[in-house]
């Protein structure tokens, strides 16, 4: 008798599938989140899980990923159950190796197949092990980010351009001598000014700007859907949104090579996309020295990101995480964006993507993105408008300890003083504003605070 754990938070749902797999002959548990689930899982390994995409304390993503990290099951076959399983089954199968997907509502015939089929191929092959899933799901930065062009490394460069440039002349001209023509390219041209003739060369070429080949509204066709064609479709270049009917003219340019998001750029105004916000949190970078950097950044050229590597402050590596994170809310942020524009221009490129070279699955990045669309609802319910004033219910919090309350909590309670807004508590606490308003909505639900609607 094979034995089944179900996860998911629908006790309608748990209900369903343990009737439907028992009377089928299966031994059924169930688990409402993802950590109850884990525990059930360590407590007896089961066949096979069946599982739900989104979930609170643990959605099913992390579930998956954690279950993989204990040795014993680490190869337990998954089937993933979501009412938007046509559009994150195959990035969440990607992500963790599950081996099938299953739209709710379900029939019991449908249960039963997928479930039976999932065994039987469960049997015959080896599930994707975690380290294979966290390959795939972050490409780790190749080599260290260049900080700087040294003199030497520009006239090396010269010299190279040169004698390819004398070699392609030569090859049409049998009597000209290839060496010549190079050393009088290198002694007439200083490489800035040999630079400046390749790249007024390089704008001849057809299609080097990149050509249109996708436009519309992102009413009409969902962002996520757009995203998913492109990398299907192994494309290559700068899809920009704009956000319709925003003031401040909101949009990201989020840049794709093969498929892979190298890099989100964002025309946003909050702080919490600045990559400054992600440097603090992690404690990289200390306030003084980011602002000091910040107020002269006018005299000097570069990125931010990069002028921070080149004078020692962060690693290569630590900004490659930094740029991960604020590419991954950006585009989060889009997603719920009801409104927009879209155009993809083939073929165009940015100089920051490619030296950030993130290569992210959009797959992997959807998926949260679509489980944080689905908070967002419940969440603008209960906290409104990010103009919205939080105040403390005093009575409420005398009854419960507050040493229980995790680091973030604290410190959004903190800023809740009656006279913050929103957009203030989530600035101070420096947390996104996703998690900034999911912790207000939480403490909110349990009358810790009530929110005043401006």
């Amino acid at each position: 008798m094979a034995r089944v754990l179900v996860v998911d938070d629908s006790a309608t749902v748990r209900r369903v599938v343990r009737r439907t797999l028992t009377q089928a002959g299966f031994d059924v548990s169930a688990a409402a989140d993802g950590r109850e689930g884990l525990e059930l899982a360590q407590r007896e390994p089961p066949d096979i899980v069946l599982v739900d995409f989104v979930m609170p304390q643990m959605n099913g993503l992390k579930f998956v990923q954690a279950m993989r990290r204990i040795a014993n099951l680490e190869h337990v076959p998954v089937v993933l159950m979501s009412a938007k399983a046509d559009k994150i089954g195959d990035g969440f199968l990607a992500q963790t190796g599950a081996l099938d997907a299953i739209g709710k509502p379900f029939s019991p015939e449908a249960l039963l197949t997928v479930t039976e089929h999932a065994l039987s191929r469960a049997n015959d092959s080896t599930v994707v092990s975690l380290e294979s899933v966290e390959r795939e799901s972050i490409a780790p930065l190749s080599g260290e980010l260049p900080v700087e062009t040294t003199a030497t490394v520009r006239a090396e460069a010269s010299a190279r351009i040169a004698a390819r440039l004398a070699q392609l002349v030569a090859s049409v001209t049998p009597d000209l001598d290839a060496a010549q023509l190079a050393s009088a390219l290198e002694a007439r041209f200083e490489p800035p000014a040999l630079f400046d003739e390749i790249e007024a060369l390089a704008t001849l070429v057809p299609g080097r700007d990149g050509e249109v080949s996708l436009r519309g509204r992102t009413e009409h066709v969902p962002l996520g859907e757009v995203l998913q064609l492109l990398t299907q479709a192994r494309q290559t270049g700068v899809l920009d949104v704009e956000k319709r009917g925003s003031r401040s003219g909101r949009a990201i340019s989020v840049c794709l090579e093969e498929g892979k998001v190298q890099l989100a750029i964002g025309r946003v105004h909050e702080q919490e996309f600045r990559l400054g916000r992600y440097l603090l949190r992690e404690g990289l970078v200390e306030r003084e020295d980011l602002d000091r950097i910040l107020a002269n950044r006018t005299a000097q050229r570069g990125l931010l990101g990069m002028r921070l590597v080149k004078l020692g402050y962060i690693s290569a590596d630590d900004l490659h995480r930094a740029l991960v994170q604020q590419t991954s809310e950006l585009v989060y942020e889009a997603l719920r964006w009801p409104r927009g524009d879209f155009r993809f221009v083939r073929f165009a490129s940015r100089p920051e993507a490619h030296d950030a070279n993130l290569a992210l699955p959009v797959a992997s990045i959807l998926m949260e993105g679509l489980r944080r669309v689905d908070e967002w609802r419940l969440i603008e319910e209960q906290v409104g408008s990010f103009d919205a004033v939080p105040r403390r219910d005093e009575e409420s919090l005398r009854s419960i300890d507050l040493d229980r309350l995790d680091a973030d909590e604290r410190r959004v309670l903190e800023l809740v003083d009656a006279e913050r807004t929103v957009r203030a508590i989530i600035d101070g606490s420096r947390l996104s504003s996703f998690d900034a308003c999911k912790i207000l909505f939480q403490m909110a639900t349990s009358r810790l605070i009530r929110v005043s609607r401006p």
